[in-house]
């Protein structure tokens, strides 16, 4: 399927930007949020999952504005925290007041922890109004937690998140590097698969 609009329904600046590049490849024009004359209200996300809550979304979004609606929703899991902040995560972050007090409290939530494994998941969800059909797509990459944070590039968690077989954090790696391996990309790549069937 070409040649049609997808609106991302996201107010997340990195979130955007990330799935736009993604995106970049495939004739699709892509709108967020912002591009709108007129903006519904951000919608909770009340669900103890991340499709739930990624469904949730692109169905509201989908309907109140009538496009091609692409929700994601996403988290870092700890495994020492029992997956903590995990669907919680924008909330937490939220809670401590931005990001890097979330940061540092996680840095003390971890102290004396020798378990230091954690995985980012992305779920995502692409909703056609006019046909109120949906499709779906999850993803996960697995990695290490590290203290102090380190590097610039990225946003939300990334400074603190080491992917298996690297060295560097997702905010040291970069957008490119990271749009090569992220749960995000995973997930997106496999709803393009799915939308170059229809």
């Amino acid at each position: 399927m070409k040649n049609f609009q997808i609106l991302i329904a996201s107010t997340n600046k990195g979130k955007i930007a990330e799935l736009s590049e993604l995106l970049a490849p495939f004739n699709y024009k892509i709108l967020s949020l912002a591009d709108l004359e007129s903006k519904p209200l951000e919608p909770d996300e009340p669900f103890n999952t991340f499709l739930e809550n990624a469904i949730h979304k692109a169905k509201y979004y989908g309907k109140m504005t009538n496009y091609t609606c692409l929700a994601e929703d996403s988290g870092l899991c700890i495994e020492a925290l029992d997956n903590f902040p995990g669907v919680r995560s924008k909330e937490f972050s939220v809670a401590c007041g931005g990001i890097e007090n979330a940061l540092q409290k996680l840095e003390i939530m971890l102290k004396g922890k020798e378990n230091r494994n954690a995985f980012f998941h992305s779920s995502i969800a692409l909703y056609f109004p006019d046909q109120d059909k949906i499709l779906t797509a999850s993803g996960q990459d697995h990695g290490s937690i590290t203290f102090p944070p380190r590097g610039r590039q990225g946003f939300s968690f990334d400074p603190i998140f080491i992917p298996t077989g690297y060295n560097e954090t997702f905010a040291e790696l970069g957008m490119q590097k990271k749009n090569e391996m992220s749960h995000r990309s995973k997930a997106l790549k496999d709803i393009i698969r799915q939308l170059e069937k229809l």
